[in-house]
C-alpha cells in the first residue's frame, strides 16, 4: 500500500470536527483565544457504510463517518438546493470534511501519545452544559439513547473532545503575545480600519403609507403628519417622545421614536438628507420616503473621528494573537500529518 499525503492544514478559527461516533458529531469552532470549545450535538438517522476511505496510522475513517459529518453540519443547507447542485456541493464538502476528520483523528492520536488526561469533573460540567442547551425535558441520556449509546459512551466521546482541547491549549501556550510596537505599527498601517464616520442620533415619528396606496390615502397621511408638526411649532415644550409613542407606526414608538445613531448610507436617501441637514433639537419638515411620512428630530451630532490607539489596541492584540495562534495551529497539524501514515485504500492499484 502506498501512502498519500492529504492537505490537512486546519486553521485555528475554522472548524475542527470532534466526532462522537456513528451517526453523531460535535462541531466545535476553535477560538483563537480560548481554545476549542464544545459545539452542538446533532442526532442523525443515517446508515453507516463501512467502506474505508482512509487509514490514519492504521485507524480507519469510513464513508459513513464522512456522511454523518456532512449531514450534521450542512444537511439543512444541502436540502434546500436543487438535486444537481446538491450533488455537486456534497462532493466538494465530502472532500473538505474528510480532511477535517483526518485532522481530528491525528489530534486524538496525539492526545493519546502525550497522555493528556481530563478530570472527571470537567466531563460532568460539559454534560451539564449539554443538557442546559437541549429542549425542555430532554436529557443527555435521551440523546445518547437515540444514537444507540450508553451514558458511559457519551461521556467517553465528550472526554475525547476535552482531551483535544487540552492538547491544543498546551500546544499554543508558547505563542508570544504581540509587542507594543507591533500593535502601533498595525494601527498606523491600517488607519482606515479605525475611522468612525460622521453620525447623528435621531428620533422619528412615522405615519406609514405603502407606495402602492392611492394618492388620496398618501395625501391624507401627509396632511396628518403636517398637522402633528404644527403642534410642535405651536408648542415648543410638546414632548416628541410622547407624541411618537402615541402616533408613530414604527416599532421605535416604544422607545419614544429613538432610532439611535445613524451614518450616511444607513437609511434611505430622503431620510438621510433630512437627518444630516437638520440642526440639533430641530423638528424638520415632513419627509416622504417609501415607508410613509416622517417627522425627524436630531438629538446629537458626532463628527467623523478616529478610534484612539488606547481604545483600539485590545482589538488589534486579539487579531494579531489570533493570527499567530492560527499559524501555530496549522504548523502543528502539518507536523502531525508529515509524521503520520495516511493511506487511501480505495485509490491503491489492484
Amino acid at each position: 500500500m502506498r501512502s498519500k499525503r492529504s492537505n490537512v492544514a486546519v486553521a485555528a478559527g475554522v472548524a475542527v470536527v470532534l466526532g462522537l461516533g456513528s451517526g453523531w458529531a460535535v462541531y466545535a469552532d476553535y477560538d483563537s483565544k480560548h481554545g476549542a470549545v464544545p459545539g452542538t450535538l446533532y442526532a442523525l438517522a443515517t446508515s453507516v457504510p463501512h467502506e474505508v476511505l482512509v487509514e490514519v496510522n492504521g485507524e480507519a475513517l469510513t464513508r459513513g463517518e464522512v456522511d454523518a459529518a456532512v449531514e450534521a453540519m450542512f444537511g439543512q443547507e444541502l436540502g434546500s438546493l436543487p438535486a444537481a447542485e446538491r450533488a455537486a456541493a456534497r462532493g466538494q464538502l465530502e472532500a473538505r470534511i474528510l480532511d477535517d476528520l483526518i485532522a481530528r483523528k491525528l489530534l486524538f492520536q496525539e492526545a493519546e501519545v502525550q497522555k493528556i488526561a481530563i478530570d472527571p469533573g470537567e466531563v460532568e460540567a460539559s454534560l451539564a452544559r449539554l443538557e442546559a442547551s437541549l429542549p425542555a425535558g430532554a436529557t443527555a441520556r435521551d440523546y445518547a439513547a437515540s444514537a444507540g449509546w450508553t451514558p458511559a459512551a457519551l461521556r467517553e466521546r465528550i472526554e475525547e473532545s476535552l482531551r483535544v482541547e487540552a492538547l491544543l491549549e498546551k500546544q499554543l501556550a508558547a505563542v508570544e503575545a504581540p509587542s507594543e510596537s507591533e500593535l502601533r505599527d498595525f494601527y498606523q498601517e491600517n488607519a482606515e480600519f479605525f475611522e468612525v464616520p460622521e453620525q447623528v442620533e435621531v428620533r422619528h415619528l412615522l405615519l406609514a403609507a405603502d407606495p402602492a396606496a392611492t394618492a388620496e390615502l398618501r395625501e391624507s397621511k401627509r396632511l396628518e403628519a403636517e398637522g402633528i408638526r404644527e403642534q410642535f411649532v405651536g408648542d415648543p415644550n410638546a414632548s416628541f417622545e410622547a407624541t411618537a409613542a402615541a402616533h408613530s407606526d414604527c416599532p421605535s414608538a416604544a422607545r419614544g421614536g429613538r432610532l439611535g445613531s445613524i451614518a450616511r448610507g444607513d437609511v434611505v436617501a430622503p431620510f438621510e438628507q433630512a437627518a444630516f441637514g437638520q440642526e440639533v433639537g430641530e423638528i424638520g419638515p415632513v419627509v416622504e420616503t417609501e415607508f410613509g411620512f416622517h417627522l425627524i428630530r436630531v438629538d446629537a451630532r458626532h463628527p467623523a473621528s478616529q478610534v484612539p490607539f488606547a481604545e483600539a489596541s485590545t482589538m488589534i492584540a486579539q487579531r494579531l494573537d489570533g493570527e499567530r495562534r492560527e499559524a501555530a495551529f496549522e504548523r502543528f497539524i502539518e507536523r502531525l500529518e508529515a509524521d503520520a501514515s495516511i493511506v487511501y485504500p480505495a485509490q491503491e492499484p489492484a
